[in-house]
């Protein structure tokens, strides 16, 4: 016995030392507490391994663009589409491969070690991805490429001085708030910049058996050191006194046939007293470990109790008894009985509790991994690892340590982390691991007690985890777009329950999502297309290939457009070459000339109507103010008198297709100018803004423009036509042409009576339509501003009338800001392209009910890629638009001579003939061409003095002709004048010359006639205009005369 006390300590303290050696391994591979130990430890080579088979078990991707939905989550995307990929028990892995400038991200998958099936796990992981991201750009990696990446891995094993670090962590969120993510990968590359490196990030999917297994090995390791947490020492005393009296009496009464007296006394005392003493201990424990494959022995135990009482017990009894007994049927008893108790006790308990700490940390480390297990169970696991390759030792520790710096968060110390680097030989070793997509081998080091035949630098982390660790860039780098978008329409869907089928559409292009096009055709519906359409887009959007789309398609429906192109001049070239296109333009020399006469009408236009939208179109294109509009207008009503037109009954009493010219109105705006009572400041004003506006339109190209020898209108409005503005340097006269072939194209649809609500019959386009549909500030209080903003809104909602003739409108611009608002709000249709001002996105975005997040959009739109909605959609959606790749090229203008006017010739005519018939050439000379003056008067602008030559040659041809050459020289010298507009240069050039030689001098530069007989009579006439201007001059008349005698007799 006393040589078994003697063993109790070393037996207590033998086990006390194996419980805490088997802690220690247990502890040593639950907190990964061997990871700072991995450079001590040796490589397991790598014969043992089987090469991997690049083409048949691995796909690489890399990304060059990825789209993100701006309420999209990346790191839940990315666990999705490596949940998919975990399941099917795949490999993935990243690799980041800088030369100091650019750094490529790759994406790439490794199947199923021995299943050969790199094509479907590269398959698998572009569909999950694309699925998750639509529209990013994931371009496969060829196999020659893939050889080439993981040679370059190769040649740092052959550098001597390249260093591998190794980065093991468990990753976690470093905020809470999502929204403000900050451990993109975007930062690690930009961190690592200027650096040159290859980054492998390796993640091996655990199978759910394994996971299963680990488990149970975390629980069995908590049941089997649990115990061994507590320590409860317990100490008792216990100490008691008891006394009873009992008193008790009965009486029993019994008649019988006999009677029987018995009596008993007696009386006992005892008293003892017992006390015991025990103490022991003893001990027993068993258990065992085995996650991921790894087996701990654990061994030993430890109890003790102690046990300590003490008893007294005292009593005393007395008893008396008197029995008597009669043989007969009558019995009497009497018993009497008495006790006293009394009990007095104390006890005392003292306990004492020992705390394990060691044992408590493993059990909360197994607690947290258990925990950390069931979410890895739900979304799968896999063993993890960072590997940066430079080339130093002192470079990859650096990138490992921004990647470890990068990864760490909050929820990342429930396992140990570490940052292990190798160079020398170590390193070859690992990158040949590397080389075939697996994590390195390490002997573990032989004083643990661990079973296990080898470790890795990995950890094991869920799917959410691998989601941080695999991420990718939430911002631009050197080699991807990182673009954030958002998503619209994905159908067309209709307000109403009417269906496209069977209607005629303009087939604009295909459906697209999130940068990604699907083959679903977008398809205007004609109909709408009549209720007007905006085009709106900056330069380079691709606004002229949506136009060249939307008229090819109407071409192909027999459907007939007007282009109206004030600048870049392109249309001519894309579609001019076609047989039933005509172009028209400003150079003679480009195209066939455009010929208007904004004075014309339709027979079924009131001339008072007609000169009120004239009117608002001057108002549009010229600043207007004070009376200006209204003396305007006066002006043209005279003019119009002037040519013979009835006001009132809306007729000509000369011709029904006489019309005044600017030359008409230059006219009588002079005259109404100077005959008013404004004061000579006001009327100088006047003169300098109308008169000279008016008389720029009357001379040069703009004479030739604005034509009483005009375009027909059915030619200009019911065919395919391009009218080309682009040489035209006047913005003002741009805004004056568009303006005036908006006005008769609804004049001339109002005049054919169509049906109401017709169908679509003809387009026009409107191209840079802010010449024509300015914005103007209607709280401007300035006169003009609003005498603009009224015009140009009565002019839009003209155009917006003509939808029921069947007359759509497309009307473009690169600044819907630019233009008024009625133009925005009179269009059912709107094409939006790129557009990078904000009110532009506000006016026109607003229009289809863009959300807030949209309207950023518009500012990101590719080229060619547009928001449409029509008014009858539900909601607008994203279109790739068609590209139009027909073969066009420069436009190839035939000219024709004969076509174009010849005003000097013309000039020369109509002056030759006039001297003629006033009798101021010799009878010899040659007769005028007749014939000629009849085909070519229709160019003179002046149309009073027109038609007064037309007169004389029609009584000319009668032979009623008689002119005085001395009496009616005066009239033929004025006619002459006019014709040859010398009107406003005769005085200035007589007053600036030195003497009357200096004057013949400088009168023979607008003379064109080399004849000395014609070109002496021209003179003539001009001297002749002056006597009749002012009588003054008589005397310089004189003074010429004589001085062409002299030279004559010369």
């Amino acid at each position: 016995m006393s040589n078994m006390v003697m063993k109790s300590p070393e037996l207590l303290l033998i086990g006390e030392n194996n419980l805490e050696k088997s802690l220690y391994s247990a502890e040593y591979m639950i907190n990964k507490s061997y990871l700072p130990d991995l450079p001590n430890m040796s490589i397991l080579p790598t014969f043992n391994i089987e090469n991997i088979n690049l083409s048949a078990e691995v796909r690489l991707f890399k990304l060059e663009r990825l789209v993100q939905n701006n309420k999209q989550s990346v790191l839940e995307s990315l666990t999705a589409i490596y949940t998919a990929l975990g399941k099917s028990e795949h490999s993935l892995f990243f690799i980041l491969e800088s030369d100091g400038n650019t750094t490529q991200i790759y994406l790439g998958v490794k199947s199923k070690s021995g299943s050969f099936e790199g094509h479907s796990a590269g398959e698998l992981l572009k569909a999950t991805f694309e699925g998750q991201f639509s529209g990013s750009d994931l371009k496969t990696v060829t196999n020659i490429a893939l050889l080439d990446i993981f040679q370059n891995t190769a040649n740092y094993e052959n550098n001597a001085g390249t260093g591998v670090t190794a980065v093991t962590t468990i990753p976690s969120l470093s905020v809470d708030n999502r929204e403000n993510f900050m451990q993109g990968m975007e930062r690690f590359i930009d961190a690592a910049e200027g650096k040159v490196y290859q980054a492998i990030i390796l993640a091996e999917s655990v199978a759910e058996e394994v996971l299963q297994t680990i488990s149970r090995g975390y629980e069995q390791i908590y049941t089997q050191i649990s115990p061994y947490a507590k320590k409860t020492f317990s100490y008792s005393q216990q100490e008691s006194d008891n006394v009873a009296e009992t008193l008790s009496t009965g009486i029993t009464k019994t008649l019988a046939q006999s009677v029987g007296l018995t009596e008993t006394k007696g009386q006992s005392t005892t008293q003892g007293t017992n006390e015991s003493n025990q103490t022991g201990s003893s001990s027993s424990k068993g258990g065992s470990i085995a996650p991921l494959g790894m087996g701990i022995n654990i061994g030993g135990g430890y109890s003790s109790s102690e046990t300590k009482g003490k008893s007294y017990t005292e009593s005393e009894n007395t008893s008396e008894s008197n029995n008597q007994t009669k043989t007969s049927s009558n019995a009497q008893m009497q018993n009497t009985s008495t006790t006293n108790g009394k009990t007095h006790g104390t006890s005392q308990q003292n306990t004492i509790e020992f705390q394990n700490k060691s044992v408590q940390q493993i059990l909360n480390k197994v607690d947290q991994n258990l925990k950390r297990l069931d979410e890895i169970q739900s979304f799968g696991g896999w063993n993890f690892a960072a590997y940066f390759i430079g080339q130093t030792p002192t470079v990859s520790h650096a990138l490992g340590s921004i990647y470890y710096g990068l990864m760490k968060g909050d929820e990342s110390s429930c396992e140990a982390s570490m940052i292990t680097t190798w160079g020398h030989k170590e390193k070859t070793l690992v990158l040949k691991y590397l080389r075939n997509l697996q994590h390195p081998q390490l002997k573990p080091i032989a004083e643990l007690d661990v079973q296990v035949p080898f470790v890795t630098p990995t950890t094991l982390l869920s799917t959410k985890e691998i989601a941080l660790t695999l991420n990718l860039p939430q911002h631009s780098t050197s080699s991807v777009s990182v673009v954030e978008t958002v998503p619209f329409g994905r159908s067309i869907q209709y307000l109403n329950d009417v269906q496209y089928e069977g209607k005629t559409g303009v087939e604009l292009g295909v459906l697209r999502h999130l940068w990604k096009d699907f083959n679903r055709k977008v398809v205007l519906d004609n109909k709408q297309l009549t209720q007007h359409t905006l085009v709106c887009g900056s330069t380079g959007s691709g606004k002229s290939n949506t136009l060249y789309t939307i008229l090819n398609n109407l071409r192909q429906q027999k459907i007939p457009f007007l282009v109206i192109e004030p600048v870049k001049g392109e249309y001519k070239h894309v579609f001019g070459n076609y047989d039933d296109v005509s172009v028209y333009g400003t150079n003679p020399r480009q195209a066939t000339l455009l010929k208007l006469n904004p004075f014309s009408f339709p027979n079924e236009i009131h001339v008072l109507e007609h000169v009120d939208r004239l009117i608002e179109i001057f108002n549009v294109c010229w600043p207007m103010y004070a009376a200006m509009p209204v003396i305007l207008k006066k002006s043209i009503l005279q003019a119009y008198q002037r040519v013979g037109w009835d006001l009132d009954e809306s007729v000509n009493i000369r011709s029904i297709n006489l019309f005044p010219t600017f030359t008409d109105v230059a006219c009588a705006l002079k005259e109404i100018i100077q005959n008013s009572e404004y004061s000579e400041e006001v009327k100088g004003n006047y003169i300098g803004s109308l008169e000279t506006r008016i008389m720029s339109l009357t001379d040069g190209l703009n004479a030739q423009l604005f034509s009483q020898n005009e375009l027909d209108s059915s030619i200009l409005f019911d065919q395919n036509v391009v009218v080309d503005l682009s040489r035209v340097a006047s913005s003002e006269t741009k805004s004056l042409i568009m303006g005036i072939l908006v006005m008769k194209l609804n004049e001339y649809r109002t005049s054919q009576q169509l049906d109401m609500n017709s169908n679509l019959r003809h387009v026009a386009v409107l191209e840079e339509a802010h010449h024509l549909l300015k914005r103007t500030n209607i709280s401007q209080s300035m006169e003009s501003s609003n005498l603009v903003g009224k015009s140009v809104e009565m002019l839009s909602e003209s155009i917006a009338e003509m939808r029921t003739y069947g007359q759509g409108f497309i009307i473009v611009d690169q600044s819907p800001n630019a233009l008024d608002i009625s133009a925005v709000r009179n269009t059912n249709t709107k094409i939006i392209l790129r557009l990078p001002e904000e009110q532009d996105r506000q006016v026109v975005g607003r229009s289809v009910a863009l959300k807030e997040e949209q309207l950023e959009e518009i500012s990101k739109l590719p080229q060619g890629v547009a928001i449409v909605h029509q008014s009858n959609w539900l909601e607008p959606i994203l279109c790739k638009i068609n590209y139009f790749s027909q073969d066009h090229y420069k436009y190839n203008f035939e000219k024709n001579i004969e076509n174009i006017p010849k005003i000097k010739e013309i000039q020369k005519a109509v002056v030759y003939f006039l001297l003629y018939v006033g009798k101021r050439l010799p009878e010899d000379y040659i007769q005028p061409d007749i014939e000629f003056l009849k085909k070519t008067l229709c160019f003179i602008p002046d149309t009073a003095l027109r038609m007064e030559i037309e007169h004389l040659v029609k009584i000319y041809q009668l032979g009623k002709l008689q002119f005085d050459a001395i009496k009616d020289f005066g009239r033929i010298s004025q006619y002459i004048v006019k014709i040859l507009n010398l009107e406003t240069v005769l005085e200035p050039l007589l007053k600036k010359s030195f003497d009357i030689n200096d004057f013949d001098q400088e009168l023979n530069k607008y003379i064109f006639s080399q004849d000395i007989i014609l070109k002496t009579e021209l003179k003539h006439a001009c001297l002749k205009y002056l006597t009749n201007v002012d009588s003054g001059y008589l005397k310089a008349y004189q003074m010429w005369t004589d001085h062409t005698q002299n030279q004559l007799m010369l």
